[in-house]
């Protein structure tokens, strides 16, 4: 496979970074879609288009004077509001004189760094920091034990204290994926949360006042290239702040403009893209060069899939944007809707996006599989290993994408796959699909219903448990 240095600058036009591919049938199709579709950075000015932009909002050094605990609010007053805390009145603290007195703190700019004072500092320290920064202070009330301690910082009267937003606190069309359990950074305890139990519980909080942000659509960039899902962007609430690791989008398209940039990079197609030029971070540079297909506003699929994106992220009472999708099952089918869309914008073939699904292999671990369905792994010796696995996603969104372009669907999966795609799930052993009895499509989508299978569900365990949570439905469910 030869890679010419046109390629490299129509692919990676700012940081000529060089993109790994299989072999060459997959470096024609990639090159089609640069070719054909202009990247994020490009701004667009004809009726009804929309740009973006990506930016950071708190970093998690420079602002880390800003951030308090959950014990630290609880032990000042505060009292638990919808996803955040409200400190007491003023008259409050100063009722409680024996437990509270009024502090103020300075935090002062020192070239990439700061340092808190309950000294005011002379004029000639009020100057900028080589960031930026400025000299701020906070004024409020400080634990009477903790007056003597420079780094106290006071207590604000009547503040909103809201969650700040981490990267472990997002997922696809999800703004409540972990709660914040306990510990510190890396070593930190974060639990996930299902649909039926959605709230956000971040590390940190923060006063809303001084950070006001919309509702707008962020991602986590933090990730990896071999990763289940490379790309994980959801709608963060108004008024929640997000810090470093998790940038976000500015758009001329309003919120619905959100909404679709959100449908369009957590479909597979953009996974696809994405994936092979990253390692372990999602940066700006790769998504502005992201030949990202934008249907123009108040077309029908803009209007499709900024109705489903609406409904996905409306899991919690701070963003409820259209009827709530909490079931897994409707997500699925929201989910395999927006795939479908977005592989017809860019006029995929069925066999174009079939080879797109089998590089995602590490998707429906812990689902039900189909009779003899497998994957396959090779030890060291080189020797085989066949495990039982379900391959429910990659049918429900092929099988969404055949009815979308009303083609019907093939009798034989294995075969059109082996035929149409090259991908030789059959008699190929060098191939990691291994394909059982159930072969029509249809038939095959039907049947992981049936037993319990649900498209979508980020995979919680390396391989399926038949004891585990997805269990075959009753003939009510099933009516």
């Amino acid at each position: 496979m030869r890679i010419t240095s046109d390629f490299i600058r129509l692919t990676s036009p700012g940081h000529l970074s060089i993109i790994e591919f299989r072999d060459e049938k997959e470096r024609k199709f990639v090159e089609r879609i640069y070719l054909g579709v202009p990247p994020l950075s490009k701004k667009l000015n004809g009726e009804g288009e929309w740009n973006v932009e990506f930016h950071r909002e708190l970093d998690m050094t420079d602002d880390a004077w800003r951030f308090r605990r959950r014990r630290w609010l609880l032990e000042r007053g505060c009292r638990p509001e919808n996803s955040g805390f409200v400190a007491q009145p003023a008259d409050w603290y100063r009722s409680r004189s024996d437990e509270f007195v009024p502090g103020i703190r300075y935090i002062v700019p020192e070239g990439t760094k700061y340092r808190v004072t309950s000294e005011k500092p002379p004029d000639d320290e009020k100057k900028k920091g080589s960031r930026g920064q400025r000299m701020q202070a906070v004024m409020g009330f400080v634990l009477r034990t903790r007056v003597n301690d420079e780094h106290e910082m006071p207590v604000v009267p009547d503040a909103r204290y809201v969650p700040l937003y981490e990267g472990r606190m997002v997922h696809q069309f999800d703004h409540a994926a972990k709660a914040y359990v306990s510990g510190e950074g890396r070593g930190a305890a974060w639990r996930t949360l299902g649909y039926s139990e959605k709230q956000i519980v971040p590390h940190y909080y923060l006063d809303g006042s001084d950070y006001p942000v919309p509702a707008r659509a962020g991602f986590c960039e933090i990730t990896g290239q071999t990763n289940e899902r490379s790309m994980l962007a959801t709608l963060l609430p108004e008024q929640h702040p997000a810090g470093r690791k998790v940038p976000k989008l500015e758009t001329d398209g309003g919120l619905e403009g959100h909404l679709a940039w959100l449908a369009l990079v957590n479909s597979f197609l953009a996974d696809f893209l994405i994936r092979p030029k990253i390692t372990t971070t999602v940066p700006a540079f790769v998504l502005d060069g992201l030949p990202l297909m934008r249907p123009k506003l108040k077309t029908r699929p803009f209007a499709a899939i900024t109705a489903n994106a609406a409904r996905l992220v409306s899991i919690t009472p701070e963003i409820q944007l259209a009827e709530p999708a909490l079931d897994l099952r409707e997500r699925a089918g929201l989910r395999a809707e927006i795939d479908a869309i977005v592989a017809g914008l860019y006029n995929l073939s069925p066999a174009e996006f079939g080879y797109i699904l089998t590089t995602f292999p590490l998707l429906d671990r812990d689902q039900p599989p189909l009779p003899d369905d497998f994957f396959v792994r090779w030890n060291k010796q080189g020797k085989p290993k066949l495990e039982p696995r379900s391959y429910v996603t990659r049918d429900t969104v092929l099988l969404a994408y055949f009815r979308h372009r009303s083609i019907a669907p093939p009798d034989d999966l294995s075969v059109w796959y082996r035929d149409e795609v090259a991908v030789n799930m059959i008699d190929d052993e060098s191939c990691p699909f291994r394909m059982g009895l159930i072969r029509n499509l249809e038939q095959r989508v039907a049947e992981y219903s049936r037993r319990g299978a649900i498209a979508y569900v980020p995979s919680k365990a390396k391989k399926w448990d038949p004891n585990g949570p997805y269990q075959p439905l009753t003939n009510v469910q099933l009516q």
